[in-house]
């Protein structure tokens, strides 16, 4: 939001229970999980982060899908906010291995 309360940016966030399977994701449907050359390579990748989150006991989370107003500026709190984002992913990563 602006500081006029108008919204000019939006990210969608969804939370998955850590034992949800590959077929019920978004992420299912993106063209390169339906690629022929890739998209077994996807799945698989899919597959360990979801191992991991079981294992850890998280959530499972797919981010994506942002979106921002026609003027074309990122707001200073949704540019915070998406820079949080990708260091929090960043270091639960890093915390994976």
């Amino acid at each position: 939001m602006d500081d006029q309360g108008i919204v000019t940016g939006c990210v969608r966030y969804r939370e998955h229970r850590n034992d949800v399977a590959f077929h019920e994701l978004g992420l299912r449907t993106c063209a390169l999980a339906e690629c022929d050359q890739w998209g077994v390579k996807l799945k698989a990748a899919v597959q360990s982060d979801l191992n991991k989150a079981q294992q850890q006991s998280i959530a499972y989370v797919e981010v994506g899908g942002w979106a921002l107003a026609k003027s074309g500026a990122v707001p200073e709190k949704l540019s915070g906010r998406l820079w949080r984002l990708t260091d929090w992913h960043k270091s639960s990563a890093a915390a994976w291995g």
